[in-house]
């Protein structure tokens, strides 16, 4: 591995600590975060930067905005033997590849940085396969912050209505509680089901039980259920299910779990005890995600493609050009498709002798030749 380890610290005892457990690599010390981002200016190749949170020329969540604009590939792995749940949050939110805590947090360093590689290479192959509902909403979010022209402004308009009738039409959001201390399982439900579709659980093996054989569309999951793990449930679930919003609650301090359990994708925790206001507050936030997901996944096949004119489409695929040279992407035959799947993409290219044409004005007439009926 070839990437460039930078420990960043301005203690020489944890560079030594870090470096005991890095043996098989040359990592270079700075001991502050200026001396570092001069360096990572000079580079320009992606590095891993092992950051102390205990800098001091730099707050650390603002150390790594500046290494991330330097290169967004940049890898940052903090550490520090004293931290809360709400550090590690914000610091996963800024962009952070992981935040260990804990006295462990120098031996489990070795550890990440070694399964850095293999993971990014699952990423790549990833990132072959195109969320075609995640690249219509980016692109809709793109032409919403242009001046759109008339045509475009009505595209957008009716989309929102869409998303407004779309949202009207869904069910009351169905919500699974497991806790296994009765008192706070009644509280929950007893709030709750005034809103929500709320089914109570205190069993964790019962609660396996309701997952594996039902849908829900929000878990509330107390980490802690006696002889199930929590931590083991939310990520079976996650893994079958990775649209479900997840609340965890617990009366204990997660830091040493915080990390792990905010990148398998929960939407909030909350700390015993638990305000009504809180809850309810965290619940419609989860909510709201889960309905937007779901808004997203439906919104090409029931919006774009059945309610747009050809016309239409071929203005979207013009601001799709543009949107995926913003973002240094090719604009494909596969975007084509996407709006058009019936067209084969084969025909598309077979159209194009040299490039895909990136206008209305001159998609319009192919397009509309290629999804012309055959007269008999």
């Amino acid at each position: 591995m070839n990437t460039n380890i930078l420990i960043v610290s301005p203690y020489k005892e944890e560079y030594n600590l870090l470096c005991k457990n890095l043996s098989s690599y040359s990592p270079i010390h700075y001991f502050n975060a200026t001396s570092a981002l001069n360096s990572l200016k000079k580079n320009t190749h992606r590095a891993i930067v092992l950051l102390s949170y205990h800098i001091e020329d730099i707050p650390f969540n603002e150390c790594i905005n500046h290494i991330l604009n330097l290169n967004k590939e940049h890898i940052i792995i903090g550490f520090s033997q004293h931290a809360s749940t709400t550090d590690v949050s914000s610091a996963l939110n800024k962009g952070l590849y992981d935040l260990l805590i804990g006295d462990k947090c120098f031996a489990n360093i070795s550890e990440i940085v070694e399964g850095i590689h293999s993971k990014q290479q699952q990423q790549l192959l990833k990132q072959n396969h195109i969320d075609k509902n995640q690249l219509m909403f980016e692109m809709m979010s793109y032409a919403i912050k242009q001046k759109p022209s008339k045509e475009l402004a009505k595209i957008i308009s009716d989309y929102h209505s869409w998303i407004m009738e779309f949202q009207k039409k869904l069910p009351t959001p169905s919500l699974l509680i497991v806790e296994d201390e009765k008192l706070y399982l009644n509280f929950l439900y007893d709030i709750l089901s005034q809103h929500y579709d709320v089914t109570a659980e205190s069993s964790g093996e019962k609660a396996k039980e309701l997952i594996a054989n039902n849908h829900y569309n929000i878990i509330i999951l107390d980490m802690f259920l006696g002889t199930t793990n929590g931590l083991e449930l939310l990520k079976t679930y996650k893994k079958n299910s990775p649209d479900t919003q997840v609340i965890i609650i617990t009366a204990f301090d997660l830091i040493e779990q915080a990390s792990e359990i905010i990148k398998i994708g929960i939407n909030n925790y909350l700390h015993k005890p638990i305000l009504k206001e809180d809850l309810l507050r965290t619940v419609k936030k989860a909510s709201q995600t889960y309905i937007g997901i779901l808004t997203k996944s439906h919104a090409l096949t029931n919006f774009f493609i059945p309610n747009l004119s050809i016309d239409e489409k071929c203005c979207l695929l013009e601001i799709m050009y543009q949107y995926k040279k913003s973002i240094k992407q090719s604009f494909t035959s596969s975007d084509i498709a996407m709006l058009f799947p019936n067209i084969n993409t084969h025909d598309i290219k077979s159209h194009f002798s040299t490039k895909i044409p990136t206008t209305k004005k001159t998609l319009l007439p192919i397009i509309s030749q290629l999804t012309a009926p055959i007269s008999v």
